[in-house]
């Protein structure tokens, strides 16, 4: 099992680019990863965040989603944030950027966040508003 936040100001999301090993390298995914053993989904998205990004800023928890394949159970939280903030990477990624949800479909995602985005871009609509 694993977990992850969906960082957004309404207008961009903080993605990652994967580097190996992992599943899928080279595509963009939202910071998160495995569980530990007992550990809530909520508190192990954060941490994972944490280690991937660095501090992180307040933010709001606004929505959910669960998406299960073969091999993994993954819960993403919506997270709202005031404004984009400075990331530091760790080695787990090769870079990062601020996307705008715009180009969301144009962009080399992780198959999961592919398959989650048309529920994710319908609560962005229900909790942000419309997009600019």
């Amino acid at each position: 099992k694993g977990a992850g936040l969906f960082i957004t100001d309404g207008d961009v999301v903080l993605l990652l680019k994967r580097k190996p090993p992992c599943d899928e390298p080279g595509s963009w995914g939202i910071p998160g990863g495995k569980l530990k053993d007992g550990e809530a989904a909520i508190t192990g998205a954060r941490r994972e965040a944490r280690e991937e990004t660095g501090d992180l800023p307040d933010m709001t928890r606004v929505d959910e989603f669960s998406d299960k394949d073969h091999h993994h159970h993954f819960q993403t939280y919506l997270m709202r944030i005031d404004k984009p903030y400075n990331v530091t990477i760790s080695d787990e990624s090769s870079d990062y950027q601020w996307l705008p949800l715009s180009r969301m479909r144009m962009t080399n995602l992780h198959p999961g966040l592919k398959r989650i985005w048309p529920a994710v871009a319908r609560a962005i609509v229900k909790h942000f508003g419309e997009q600019q």
